[in-house]
């Protein structure tokens, strides 16, 4: 029967309602209200539109997938795991938060860190890690989200990741909305609900460890105002702790807490966009980030990318934008979403690009955690707590400002909140970036810097595992893809130069923070270990080149470079023994051929073949393929294909021809591993000896061999020849088309780096 107040039933969602409304909590559990029951019908509704990987129909913290790994009951929120025995069901604590192993870390914390929740992880190295970097800071937030890394660790969120999963996309991670649903029945959770009344919001209670239900908690009689100044105890106690202005976002502590917003977090802080699958595959969904609590009065816009002819019938506000996932045209396409707070007297305008990358399949590539990487390579989709290979004796701090992030393709924050531990190899693989000179030996630090919105510019100190050396020089890559000192030659004049310094206190991997100046010294010192340079925003060091609170920093140490310091090498040897061998083949037949006839001419006569060897010359074109030896030397083809063309004389006697020739084989075109392109142009010329096998009278099929000489040049960077000569081999057809004139149709490999397929045409002299 129907239920007045209550609609979007759907027939075949039955069973899943059933399971939802027996599993839920009330106010009344004898009575519940039609607005609880609509809450109930509306997450089953949303659910049947998720992947599996989303689904938590019981609203405990764990998805249909973790659910099956624990085995407890996606139907039951606090439910017993079949794979355990004790007492850990029914007992007042949802499933996420139980701690099955007994290890002092709950489920979902286990599984956002990517341990086992059935396996004690005491002598796991990653846990033990964690676990000192939690009860070394306690109460900092490493990824300056508004939760300290005690309350995350509790709560079973990522302590070194604002990415939470927020299935419904409202800014409420799904496990605060799980314990907002649980404890206050299910109702709808809203960024502005205060379920205490004590002027604080729900949200803000549950990110700071309060007691939401209770207006006694944080502060006693919380909802009282007792000098009439519009505050209340509990907003009153707040504000006592913090100093003006705490966050230096230009808005007052006192309008912030009266809007909802959290004081200790820049209202100006960087916005990011990442995206994820949904509707089982048929729907991308492009999410806005925000860290922090976020304050409910606010307007968020969302501009869609020009060239994807996109319907007009697409939501453009919330925090969420969905288009269909299908086929669309390959290339890189930019929107924009704008969020307006309104704060008080102040009106906070912010904005950021996203972007729709297509690859040339047509299908939109997926990065649910915004590091960069395509998910569908990407070996660590969601970022884990810490990893192994931090650990590693490779890793170094990269200390930046408060509330400035690196963002690198796998990182966690380390003790001190601003700084973040990251494996050197990550510096030159996120991005793919070399060195100036192409030695693999150089630290390339390649990564993003993440900027307070009212930064625009910031400090950043790089540790180097080889010290500086003499006359060294820092290289950073502007947008072009272009190595130049041209930043660091303009900040050595500076007031606040590039410095350096050893390493801090005489230990290894370990640098003076940007605020410890008077240990850095002006320039680039030899024998230092730590770079302390100031990077803009849009300016010096910034790849992008764009004002845009983000700051891509390429930057490298190395000796000045030399012109031309790299170099192409070609002519890499082919066809051996076998190239050999078919020389020799092809000559002993020729002898076999022309000897007996060189016997019978008279004595003193002087010949060298017999009288009807036939000499004739000719022209070829065609194409080419070329392929300079890329392996050793790091740079990479990008265009191997050329026109050629050829210039040859021979002597045709019977089956047998023996010819000389000189071939332009056109330019390969390489990316050296600076990022300049370089034409690398190909000629080769040489003899060769050719057996003719007749089809019928004018038709032939021909075998052909042997040696060359490949030359190379270039305008842009050095070439050698790996070889000075090689073998060629072949293979080709003939047609004799009129007296005197024949044409043949060739394929030639004159070496591993050049192969041609040539029409030559051919007239007997």
């Amino acid at each position: 029967n129907a239920i007045e107040g209550v609609s979007g039933v759907t027939s075949e969602n039955i069973a899943d309602y059933i399971a939802a409304l027996q599993a839920g909590t009330y106010a009344d559990p004898a009575n519940p209200t039609a607005e609880e029951i609509q809450a109930i019908i509306n997450r089953v509704n949303t659910n049947q539109t998720l992947l599996s990987s989303d689904v938590d129909l019981d609203l405990d913290g764990l998805t249909e997938e973790q659910e099956a790994l624990l085995g407890t009951s996606d139907g039951n929120s606090d439910s017993h795991s079949q794979h355990l025995d004790g007492e850990h069901g029914e007992n007042g604590v949802i499933d996420a938060h139980e701690d099955l192993d007994g290890d002092g870390l709950n489920n979902l914390s286990e599984l956002t860190c990517e341990l086992d929740p059935l396996q004690n992880s005491d002598e796991d190295s990653n846990f033990i890690s964690l676990l000192d970097m939690v009860n070394n800071d306690p109460n900092g937030d490493w990824d300056y989200d508004g939760i300290s890394n005690q309350r995350e660790m509790e709560l079973g969120t990522n302590p070194v990741s604002a990415n939470e999963r927020d299935t419904n996309g409202n800014s409420i991670p799904d496990i605060l909305e799980v314990i907002l649903l649980h404890d206050g029945g299910n109702h709808t959770v809203t960024l502005t609900d205060d379920t205490d009344g004590d002027g604080l919001n729900d949200i803000y209670e549950v990110m700071k460890g309060f007691d939401f239900e209770n207006s006694d908690n944080p502060t006693i009689n919380g909802t009282a105002d007792d000098d009439g100044n519009g505050l209340t105890l509990a907003q009153e106690e707040l504000l006592s702790t913090l100093e003006e202005d705490a966050d230096g976002d230009d808005i007052s502590n006192k309008d912030e807490v009266l809007a909802g917003s959290d004081p200790t977090i820049s209202d100006n802080i960087s916005l990011w966009v990442s995206n994820k699958l949904r509707d089982n595959d048929n729907v991308v969904s492009f999410i806005l980030h925000a860290p922090g609590v976020q304050t409910g009065d606010r307007n968020i816009l969302w501009t869609l990318p020009e060239g994807l002819n996109l319907s007009s019938e697409i939501q453009l506000t919330g925090n969420t934008l969905s288009i269909a996932n299908t086929i669309y045209p390959a290339g890189r396409y930019t929107g924009q979403v704008e969020v307006t707070k309104y704060i008080g007297a102040a009106i906070v305008n912010l904005s950021t690009d996203y972007e729709v990358l297509v690859k040339d399949s047509g299908e939109i590539i997926i990065d649910v955690d915004h590091d960069g990487i395509d998910d569908a390579v990407d070996s660590i989709i969601e970022s884990p707590c810490i990893s192994t290979q931090i650990l590693t004796d490779d890793s170094h701090a990269i200390i930046v400002e408060e509330g400035v992030h690196p963002k690198v393709a796998d990182y966690a924050q380390s003790v001190d909140s601003s700084s973040a531990v990251v494996p050197m190899e990550n510096f030159m693989e996120f991005y793919d970036v070399s060195s100036p000179d192409g030695e693999v030996h150089h630290e390339v630090y390649d990564m993003q810097l993440q900027l307070n919105g009212s930064k625009d510019d910031v400090q950043t100190v790089l540790p180097m595992s080889e010290p500086i050396g003499n006359n060294a020089t820092l290289y950073s890559m502007s947008g072009g893809d272009q190595w130049s000192d041209e930043s660091y030659q303009a900040q050595s004049g500076q007031t606040q130069p590039v410095m350096s310094s050893g390493w801090l206190d005489g230990k290894e991997g370990t640098c003076p923070s940007s605020k410890e100046q008077d240990k850095f010294t002006a320039g680039l010192n030899a024998g230092d270990h730590c770079v302390l340079l100031n990077a803009v925003d849009g300016g010096a060091f910034d790849r992008d080149g764009e004002v845009n609170g983000e700051i891509h920093l390429s930057v490298t140490v190395t000796e000045p470079l030399s012109s031309p310091v790299e170099f192409v090498e070609v002519g890499r040897s082919a066809g051996g023994s076998a190239g050999w061998l078919s020389i020799i083949g092809l000559l002993g037949l020729l002898l076999r051929r022309v000897l007996p006839s060189m016997l019978l001419l008279p004595l003193l006569q002087v010949s060298t073949v017999n009288a009807q060897a036939q000499p004739y010359v000719g022209a070829a074109v065609g194409g080419s393929y070329l392929s300079p030896d890329s392996n050793e030397l790091g740079f990479k083809v990008t265009e191997h294909s050329d026109f050629a063309y050829q210039l040859f004389v021979g002597l045709e006697e019977g089956a047998f021809t023996v010819e000389g020739y000189y071939t332009e084989m056109g330019e390969a075109t390489v990316r050296m591993t600076s990022g300049t392109e370089a034409g690398i142009k190909y000629r080769n010329f040489g003899v060769e000896g050719q057996y003719h096998y007749p089809l019928n009278e004018e038709f032939k099929v021909y075998l052909s061999s042997g040696l060359n000489f490949v030359k190379g040049s270039s305008d842009d960077v050095d070439v050698k020849e790996k070889h000075h000569s090689s073998v060629s081999i072949g293979a080709g057809v003939r047609w004799d088309f009129m007296p005197s004139w024949f044409v043949r149709l060739q394929l030639q490999s004159y070496s591993r780096d050049d192969q041609v397929l040539l029409l030559r045409l051919s007239k007997h002299l």
